[in-house]
């Protein structure tokens, strides 16, 4: 589980955006299940986020404008 999390947080943050695929043996099988991508800025997890799409997840949260726009609107992070 810890590997796939971290997977994660390295296709959120710009890392492997472009990659995905490669690492399609660590993604769920269950494609309905839920997933959360997020990012600094909003720009990497979007790419995340219309790829996993492109993979057949049915069920993705992008946290619009990332980090940064969350951290505007002095909500706790």
């Amino acid at each position: 589980m810890s590997q796939s999390r971290n997977i994660f947080q390295e296709l959120t943050h710009g890392y492997l955006t472009n990659r995905i695929e490669e690492f399609v043996n660590l993604l769920p099988k269950d494609k309905s299940i839920t997933i959360l991508v997020y990012c600094r800025s909003g720009h990497m997890s979007q790419i995340a986020a219309s790829r996993l799409a492109e993979m057949g997840y049915k069920n993705i949260y992008e946290l619009d404008g990332g980090v940064l726009a969350w951290q505007r609107e002095g909500l706790p992070y």
